[in-house]
């Protein structure tokens, strides 16, 4: 018998229900499944120019309505309108760089081996379906599914079920840019539903983007079934600054990662590990800038820190907090929600910073809120061992003068990504991915429309 759970959406700011959507039925989810595996047939084929003129459509559709998007995506999980539109704009340019790259993507590889001719080619592999999370609800959607329609597969997209109706907002522009018949279709499911979905034999890849334990379970599923599967989950990024860093750069960068989207990033900076001659330095100069951060309605233009999206999240890092006291963490700042009786109403958490020992929870978690935790090292060793320590790898930050000395850290470190005298940046040609706990695949560019194609080698003799 089917549940009567729904999505919901809830504006943060002030914690009212502002709308819900019963979740698909069986009946419409195997109708789905059959719709995107019969328009599959037909646009694996397709011209791949077509396919970069409907994704050269949809960019100047989502440009269109900026202002309507972003309102809808900070109304449902309190972005500051800001970032909402940098969130936007930054999907219309990857929509873009997929368009004008698709026939590179698509064309076949030539191999020099021992026969006539040889060479590989890039099918796709059929319905991909794709689990996105809150925290980009649009954003997240797009890095995952271009790269999948470029190669002529087709998608079936569950958004996280507090975001829905941008999700549903998504799937009208793909229709309105010529993606009308199936190429893309939004899924309205519970978790209880997935491993109908997995299990179906038309249904060939799972994309997944959430926590580490969702992840596992949905990694299980697809072994279960034999699918390949790309998983985004957790991650613990340093921050590391060393001796000759520019410190005004070092503490701004670390402004922008750590409250970006208020700590409700897989990269975010979250473990901020300094040397210790400048340990004191930083930390005094932290302090300072991060008393002077805006809180309040993200619909306003001049907010910098809006509400956590779920007050689950709000009270998931409070009890972070207690516990890393308990743990021997020094509160500096914050810790609490605003003493403001209009913020009290939502889900906002003051910026806080916490200066902790190794192996305190902040250190070994993943923590999704505005907390710095500030702890220190003395040699390279110490913080490649500190770095690694953490059970995630996305990406790390290096901050300082002598490039010589991040690469050769850099090299060391268990993670994805190294950006040196700069926060995490996404570029759309540049692979992106974790190691460990966060997860296996990458996206971006060429790298990521590798992921769902069957590689076929032809031979001839």
């Amino acid at each position: 018998m089917m549940q009567t759970q729904q999505a919901t959406s809830t504006d943060p700011t002030t914690g009212s229900v502002i709308f819900q959507q019963k979740f698909d039925t069986n009946q419409e989810v195997e109708q789905k499944l059959k719709n995107s595996w019969t328009t599959y047939q037909t646009y694996r084929k397709s011209d791949p120019q077509s396919r970069a003129d409907k994704l050269t459509k949809l960019a100047d559709i989502l440009e269109k309505t900026m202002d309507k998007v972003s309102r809808m995506i900070t109304m449902e999980m309190g972005k500051p309108i800001k970032q909402s539109k940098k969130e936007v704009t930054k999907s219309a340019a990857l929509i873009r760089y997929y368009a004008m790259n698709v026939t590179q993507f698509v064309k076949n590889e030539d191999l020099k081996t021992k026969a006539k001719k040889s060479y590989i080619v890039f099918q796709p592999m059929g319905p991909i379906y794709q689990m996105t999370s809150y925290n980009f609800p649009l954003f997240n959607i797009m890095r995952r599914a271009l790269p999948v329609l470029v190669m002529g597969n087709t998608v079936l997209n569950r958004s996280s079920e507090t975001t829905p109706q941008t999700a549903m907002m998504v799937e009208e522009m793909f229709k309105e840019a010529g993606m009308a018949s199936g190429e893309y279709i939004n899924l309205m499911t519970s978790c209880e539903q997935s491993e109908m979905i997995i299990g179906c034999p038309n249904v060939r890849g799972v994309s997944f983007i959430g926590s580490m334990d969702a992840g596992t379970k949905m990694a299980s599923l697809a072994g279960k079934y034999a699918k390949k599967i790309m998983m985004d989950l957790g991650g613990s990024d340093a921050f590391i600054v060393m001796k000759d860093a520019d410190m005004n750069m070092a503490v701004e960068e670390a402004m922008l990662s750590r409250l970006k989207n208020a700590g409700q990033a897989t990269i975010c900076a979250k473990r901020f590990m300094i040397e210790d001659s400048v340990f004191e330095d930083f930390k005094t100069r932290l302090l300072q800038r991060v008393q002077t951060v805006k809180m309040g309605n993200p619909m306003d233009e001049s907010t910098e820190l809006g509400p956590l999206a779920h007050k689950e999240g709000m009270q998931k890092a409070m009890e972070e907090i207690k516990k890393a006291q308990e743990q021997g963490a020094k509160l500096l700042y914050g810790g609490c929600q605003p003493n403001d009786p209009y913020l009290m109403k939502g889900y906002f958490l003051m910026p806080t910073v916490m200066e902790a020992p190794e192996n305190n929870i902040l250190l070994m978690e993943e923590t999704f809120a505005p907390i710095f935790v500030l702890t220190r090292f003395s040699t390279d060793g110490d913080v490649i061992r500190m770095v690694n320590a953490s059970p995630m790898g996305v990406s790390t930050s290096i901050f300082t003068r002598d490039e010589g000395r991040a690469q050769t850290v850099g090299y060391e470190l268990e993670v994805g990504s190294v950006f040196i005298n700069t926060m995490w940046l996404f570029s759309p040609e540049m692979p992106m991915g974790g190691t460990k706990g966060s997860g296996f695949g990458r996206e971006g560019g060429v790298y990521g429309t590798r992921e769902f194609v069957n590689m076929k080698t032809v031979y001839m003799a």
